[in-house]
Parts: C-alpha cells; structure tokens; sequence
C-alpha cells in the first residue's frame, strides 16, 4: 500500500520506519518541502497525518473529500497490539503528569507496559522494536482524537477542559467537542473517568513531588484508571511512593542563596500557570511569555496580585502580556536576561518560576527545549 506521510515530526518518522519494515510504500509530504498539496496527496492510498498538521490543511481536506483515508500514527500501530489492555488520557492540563503517574504505577504492577502516545514515543516506535505490551498508558492530544479511528480503550480519562489551542480551532466548543471524543472510543465493557470523578481516598499518601490542589486530582484520576484495570491499592500506592515526578512540571531544580528554582516549562497555555501560581503564597519572580496561543492573559493578572514579586516577560508575545500586566512587567526579551535579572533581585526564601502561559516555538524547538535551557541557565548560575 502506498502511504502519504503527512509531516516529517517524532510520530511521522515512526510512521514512515514501521510502514517501510511491514513492505508498504511510504513518502513524506511537508509543508517545509512545499510538496503537502492536493495534487500531490492524491496520488496515494492512505494518508498518516501528524498532530502537528491541523485537518483543515488544503492537502487533507482534498484526500478526506477524495475518500483517502487518513490515520494517525496510533491507528496504523494498534493492530499490532490485539492482546494489549489501553488506556488514553486527555484534557487541557495535566495529562502528561497523569499519564506518567498511571505509568508508573502499571509499571510497578506489569513491568511489561508501554507508555508515550502525545508524550514520549509514538507507538510505532515500539511495535517497530517488536514490542508486545500488556498494558499501554496513552496520553492524547486534540490533534491526536481528531484523527482516531481504530483504538479502542479499556479505560479513558477526561481530566478538564478549559479554552486552549484557539490557533487551531474555530472556538472553544469545536475544542471541547474534539476533546470529549476520547469517549467515543471506550469499549462497551470500558470504564470512562470524568473531570472530577467522586474519590474516596482509601488512605492513600500521594507523591510528594507533585505539588498543588490540581496535581492531587491528576493524582485521584490515575488512581481511579489503576483501580479500573484492577490494579490492588498495595501496589498502587507502592507506584504513589516511588514516582519520581515529571520533567518540566513544576519540577524543583535546586536552591540557590535560599531561592528555589522551578520549571514548569511544560505551562503552555494560561490554565496552566493559574495551577502553578495557586501553588505559592508569596515572593515569586515569574517568567512568562513565549508563542502565544490568543487567550486572556486577565485571570494571571489577578492571581498574580496574590503571590508574584516580579514578572519577566520574553519571546513574540511581549507586547500582548505587557499590555495586560501593564508597567511593572520587565521585558527581558530572552530566557537568558530573564535568568540573570530573577537571579539579580530574588532574595532567600522566594522563588523564580519559569511557567510561560505560552508555546515555545518563537524561541525554542519544544517546551523540553526551553525547559532545559532554563535547567542549564540554572546550574551555570
């Protein structure tokens, strides 16, 4: 079968490797090449389009209006997988914390489990490396349901939903609607877990390391996934004791002259700086700023009035953040000079937070990027 591979990301290239061992034929198509166009989509079978393409591209529309199926990488791997228990975690904020909680914890129980998806490996990765998991614990993005058509999950989890990812949708709704879908796929004996599922915590002492009211419910919501897969609390709560916490969210790198340094590289939306500045009482030195995505920076202004000493902004949405927060934000421009000032004016006992509220992709290749500049920024200090 031929193969149009629709984006050259992380999940593409997986794709294309897995499609080229199983003897299909596979090509990529990226806007970068200038060859993702209708006339050149047309000329194949099936389309995998990449999270990183929005359906609405001229090309997909054409083969979607030509009948040419178009999958995602999770849909060409699962087949492989006829055995494998799934399930798929989604919402606006904190999956990725969720996802590697939940993990962790069938990892304690099956050491056989597969984790990635939207975070970490595409699952081709792994069916290409002959992998045969029992369990696979899948974050999901938007742009990854879209597109979904053969999983089928033994547990999903809708965490929240709050306005993200206007760039890419119409309005909140069309993003709301796509999220919601996650559901869809939840088979007839599956087990859908809510926003806010009622939790009776049963004793069990959450990680340490996951600071915050929304990290206890990430927390209550991978304990209700364990339980659903029949998980016993013993080893779920060895899984709480021995998780070792996520890079980039809300991760503590360190003190220096009593000042304690916090990533959370991985706030790329406004909601999830609220979560990170609800964590924190007084003496914060926030840096902020980055691609933004069009929503209201207003709630951050307000919660900011709590526990934020000093903002620094930097990247391509300046003009928009210092509109909002008005004289007092210092532009620094880059996360370089927004170090050095943090460093600068920081006294024992407070605490500089990178938490952006925005994407990465002005200045750095991904939030990872970003959030290991700040971790090397930090220690070169």
């Amino acid at each position: 079968m031929r193969f149009a591979i629709a984006g050259k990301g992380r999940s593409g290239k997986a794709a294309y490797d897995f499609l080229r061992q199983r003897g299909d034929e596979a090509e990529f198509l990226d806007d970068a090449d200038g060859n993702l166009t209708a006339d050149k989509i047309l000329g194949f079978e099936a389309v995998v389009l990449s999270p990183g393409i929005p359906r609405a591209h001229p090309a997909i529309q054409a083969a979607l209006s030509a009948g040419v199926p178009v999958y995602n990488e999770i849909d060409i791997a699962v087949p492989n997988w006829p055995e494998c228990r799934f399930v798929g975690i989604t919402g606006t904020n904190g999956k990725s914390t969720t996802t590697a909680l939940l993990g962790h914890i069938v990892t304690v129980f099956e050491p056989n489990t597969f984790v990635g998806g939207n975070l970490g490996r595409p699952l081709c990765e792994a069916v290409r490396a002959g992998e045969h998991p029992k369990y696979a614990i899948l974050e999901l993005s938007s742009f990854q349901l879209e597109t979904l058509s053969k999983l089928r999950l033994d547990v999903a989890v809708l965490l929240n939903l709050t306005p993200d990812h206007l760039d890419r949708y119409p309005n909140v709704e069309a993003y709301y609607a796509t999220k919601k879908k996650i559901f869809d796929w939840v088979k007839a004996n599956g087990v859908k877990i809510p926003p806010d599922p009622p939790f009776s915590k049963g004793g069990f002492i959450f990680p340490k390391n996951l600071l915050g009211e929304h990290n206890a419910q990430n927390t209550r919501a991978a304990i209700l996934a364990a339980q659903a897969l029949g998980i016993p609390d013993a080893v779920i709560q060895k899984g709480l004791d021995t998780f070792p916490g996520i890079a980039h969210r809300l991760e503590i790198l360190g003190f220096k002259n009593g000042v304690t340094w916090i990533n959370d590289s991985k706030a790329t939306n406004v909601e999830s700086a609220l979560a990170a500045l609800a964590c924190f009482k007084s003496g914060v030195h926030l840096i902020l700023g980055g691609h933004g995505k069009g929503a209201s920076y207003e709630p951050l202004v307000q919660a900011a009035q709590k526990c934020v000493k000093k903002i620094y902004v930097i990247g391509e949405d300046t003009p928009n953040i210092v509109k909002a927060f008005g004289s007092e934000a210092i532009q620094a421009g880059t996360l370089d000079r927004a170090v050095k000032l943090a460093h600068q004016n920081a006294i024992s006992g407070e605490i500089i937070l990178l938490s952006p509220a925005c994407a990465s992709y002005d200045q750095f290749q991904n939030f990872e990027h970003r959030g290991e500049v700040f971790r090397r920024l930090f220690h070169d200090l």
